[in-house]
C-alpha cells in the first residue's frame, strides 16, 4: 500500500508498521526528468542503468520529438511500500526426508519458495557442493569459481577450512538480486567445532530462514565419532535459532565408508525425530547413496552431479508456504 506524499505520514505509517509486526520496506519510485547538455546523439546507453533498478519502477518513454541537446536523468523519490511477500510463513512439509535415485529429471519450480529469503548452509565439503548445485539451480549461468563445483571436488580456493571455530574458515555468500535470495555457506569440520562466522553474520534483526547442517565425515575419518556431539550440535541449533528452519543432513553412503556411514545415519536420523522439534527436519541421503556403485558419482563423502541435484530437488520440494 502506497503511503501519503508527506514525509512524516510516511514515518509513521514505518514505526507504526514496526508496532503491529508489519516489514515496512523504503521502496524506490523512479521518474525521467529533461535537463540540457551537450549535444548526445541518442540516450539508449541509460537504459541498462535504470533496469537494474527495482522491477516496480517505470521509466517513461523518451520522446522523439524532444531535440538532440536534450536528455534524461533519473529523479528518485522515496517513498514506503508494504511487502506482500512478507505474509509468507514457511514451515516444513514433512519431517524426514528420504528421496531414493531414480529420476535425473527434475522441476525446478520449487526454486521460487526461496524468494526474499536469507539460507544458511553449515557443514563440510559435500554441503559446499549442495551449496553450489543450489546456486546452480537458482542461477544455471553462474560461472564464478570461487565456489567450487558439484560435479568435481572442486574447493573454489577455499583455503583454512579447518579454522572455523578461529576465523571464517572457507565462508561463501551468493546474492541474487532479482530473488532477493541470500545463501551463506561456511566449512565445519567435526561435530563439537564451533562456528565462529554464524556468530559473524546472525544478528538479532538479521536471521536466517533456513538453516541446513551436515556433520560427521570428519568425526569418522580421524576416529572421533562421537554420536552425542553430533546429536547435540543439531539439537543445539534447533533452540538457539528456533525462529529458522533447521534442516539436519545425513551422510552420503558411498565406498570405502559405506557401512559407517549407513550405521551412523540410523543412528543420527532415530536421534533428531525423537526429539520432536517442530521447526527440525531431517534429509536423509542414505537411500539415494547407498546403491550406487559409480565412483564418478559418489565416492568417499561425496555424491556429484545428479545425486547432489536430487537432494537440491527434496529439499526444495519440502519447503511449504502459508499465507497469513
Amino acid at each position: 500500500m502506497a503511503c501519503a506524499s508527506k514525509s512524516i505520514i510516511c514515518l509513521l505509517s514505518f514505526v507504526l508498521g514496526l508496532v503491529s509486526e508489519k516489514i515496512v520496506d523504503f521502496g524506490i519510485q523512479t521518474t525521467a526528468v529533461w535537463y540540457t547538455v551537450p549535444v548526445v546523439e541518442n540516450t539508449t546507453d541509460l537504459l541498462p542503468l535504470h533496469e537494474r533498478l527495482m522491477n516496480r519502477t517505470v521509466l517513461q518513454t523518451v520522446s522523439p520529438l524532444k531535440p538532440s541537446i536534450e536528455e534524461f536523468v533519473l529523479e528518485t523519490k522515496v517513498g514506503c511500500v508494504v511487502n506482500n511477500w512478507t505474509n509468507k510463513v514457511m514451515h516444513w512439509d514433512r519431517a524426514y526426508i528420504n528421496p531414493s535415485f531414480n529420476s535425473s529429471e527434475f522441476d525446478w519450480i520449487n526454486k521460487t519458495k526461496l524468494e526474499n529469503r536469507w539460507i544458511y548452509l553449515v557443514g563440510d565439503s559435500s554441503l559446499r557442493m549442495f551449496f553450489r548445485a543450489l546456486i546452480h539451480v537458482i542461477e544455471p549461468t553462474f560461472a564464478d569459481p570461487h565456489f567450487g563445483s558439484y560435479l568435481i571436488h572442486d574447493k573454489g580456493g577455499c583455503v583454512s577450512e579447518e579454522d572455523g571455530h578461529l576465523g571464517g574458515g572457507c565462508l561463501r555468500e551468493y546474492f541474487n538480486r532479482d530473488m532477493r535470495l541470500r545463501i551463506t555457506f561456511s566449512f565445519k569440520t567435526f561435530a563439537d567445532q564451533p562456528s565462529l562466522a554464524l556468530d559473524w553474520l546472525i544478528s538479532e534483526s538479521q536471521k536466517p530462514d533456513i538453516i541446513v547442517g551436515a556433520t560427521g565425515a570428519w568425526d569418522i575419518y580421524f576416529e572421533k565419532l562421537d554420536l552425542g556431539k553430533s546429536v547435540g550440535w543439531f539439537r543445539h541449533i534447533a533452540e538457539v535459532y528456533s525462529a529458522s528452519l533447521i534442516l539436519a543432513v545425513t551422510l552420503v553412503s558411498c565406498p570405502p565408508f559405506r557401512a559407517v556411514a549407513t550405521e551412523h545415519n540410523s543412528v543420527l536420523v532415530r536421534a533428531l525425530l525423537d526429539q520432536n522439534f517442530s521447526n527440525l527436519a531431517v534429509l536423509d541421503r542414505q537411500a539415494s547413496t547407498g546403491v550406487v556403485e559409480d565412483e564418478a558419482v559418489c565416492q568417499g563423502f561425496h555424491a556429484y552431479g545428479s545425486l547432489t541435484l536430487l537432494h537440491i530437488h527434496a529439499f526444495l520440494a519440502n519447503i511449504e508456504i502459508n499465507y497469513k
